[in-house]
């Protein structure tokens, strides 16, 4: 598993503009070759160009499905779906910031219980995976947690609550507590990950990377 060091448009929150699952990549039109071609090195996936700089905040990646927002413009969703054939749902909800109250990871989608009923029920038809609804005081409650190299990783915004539920979901009995991006406690705004790679907002301090590396 590899790690790099990056910045969208001079913004080391990668994660608000990126969003990639093991196979593809979507990424913001305008990037540099560079850039292009250290995404591609890290998280050996198939990069996607679309004309949309916020689509890491707006969607949850699957493995074979990719969920979005309603607030993602409908010739993006239609450029996605000429680009890659998986199947894509459109979650329509005022809680529009999807990857903040939804968090995916081997077969198992958490969502916090604010989303209604009717959406939960239709996500348990149509996406062929285990859904659990949260109960958390927090609508940002996915942004504080990954699973990284299969170790669980929380920002110390994590409400003790949330933490131990997502234990028992995982089955983890350790964490590591890390920053990015120089203290910052949003851990998913400040890095993408796949089971291949690594990318962190490149402002993350040597000592904040050199911890990612030792999960790697």
């Amino acid at each position: 598993m590899k790690a790099s060091l990056l910045d969208v448009f001079g913004n080391p929150f990668v994660g608000i503009s990126i969003s990639t699952n093991d196979e593809h990549t979507l990424v913001p039109m305008g990037l540099s070759k560079e850039k292009l071609k250290t995404l591609e090195n890290t998280l050996k996936t198939r990069i996607i160009e679309i004309p949309f700089d916020k689509i890491g905040l707006f969607s949850v990646f699957g493995d074979d499905f990719l969920l979005v927002s309603d607030m993602v413009p409908e010739y993006v969703i239609d450029q996605i779906k000429e680009s890659i054939d998986i199947d894509i749902f459109v979650v329509e909800s005022d809680l529009n910031v999807i990857s903040n109250t939804m968090f995916y990871y081997d077969g198992k989608l958490l969502i916090i219980d604010q989303y209604s009923d009717s959406l939960i029920q239709s996500l348990k038809k149509d996406l062929g995976v285990e859904i659990r609804p949260i109960k958390t005081r927090s609508e940002v409650f996915a942004e504080y947690f990954n699973i990284v190299n299969d170790r669980l990783i929380i920002s110390a915004a994590l409400p003790e609550h949330d933490l131990t539920t997502i234990k028992s979901i995982f089955g983890f009995e350790d964490f590591e507590l890390v920053t990015v991006n120089s203290g910052s406690i949003f851990l998913n705004s400040g890095l993408v990950k796949n089971k291949y790679g690594l990318v962190l907002g490149k402002k993350t301090t040597p000592i904040e990377y050199s911890r990612f590396l030792n999960l790697l």
